[in-house]
């Protein structure tokens, strides 16, 4: 985390995963109409990335954005998992609000 004025920073840095579960859900408005679990070994288990973000500090009340990019394919090739995945990799968009004592 990098302080670019009093309280703005910037968020740089790596990211580490691991694989503990692996399912599909059926949904439909909403509800849950059944799981199926995955073969867990058709995927990665280990995932590493780039993080990158911004933060406001306000007394003792944080917020900010971070948004994660993996590095790493979701499914191995040569599986049906990575057939399907065809060389997806994760990603997530994090919001959050912390407090600090």
């Amino acid at each position: 985390m990098f302080n670019i004025l009093k309280n703005f920073n910037l968020h740089a840095g790596a990211y580490a995963a691991y694989l503990s579960s692996a399912s599909v859900k059926n949904l439909k408005d909403g509800t849950i109409h059944g799981v199926t679990d995955l073969n867990e070994d058709d995927f990665n288990r280990m995932d590493y990335g780039l993080v990158g973000g911004l933060g406001l500090d306000f007394n003792h009340i944080n917020i900010g954005m971070r948004y994660n990019y993996g590095l790493k394919s979701v499914g191995h090739s040569g599986s049906l998992s990575g057939d399907l995945t065809q060389n997806s990799k994760n990603s997530a968009l994090s919001f959050y609000i912390g407090m600090a004592f």
